[in-house]
C-alpha cells in the first residue's frame, strides 16, 4: 500500500483496473468506506458486500 488512496473515487481506481478488494491500511476519509476492528465490527463485514476497505 502507497497510502496515496484513502477515498473511495481513489481506491475504486484500483477497483476499475481490476482489483477485486481493496483495503486501505490508512484511516479512510469519507463516510462511505466502513472501519473494521477485530473484537469490535469485524462481523459487519460482508466480502460479497464490500470492496473497498
Amino acid at each position: 500500500g502507497t497510502g496515496v488512496f484513502v477515498d473511495g473515487p481513489g481506491a475504486g481506481k484500483h477497483i476499475q483496473a481490476g482489483a477485486k478488494k481493496v483495503v486501505i491500511t490508512a484511516p479512510a476519509k469519507g463516510a462511505d468506506i466502513p472501519t473494521y476492528v477485530v473484537g469490535v465490527n469485524e462481523g459487519d463485514y460482508y466480502h460479497d458486500v464490500s470492496n473497498i476497505i
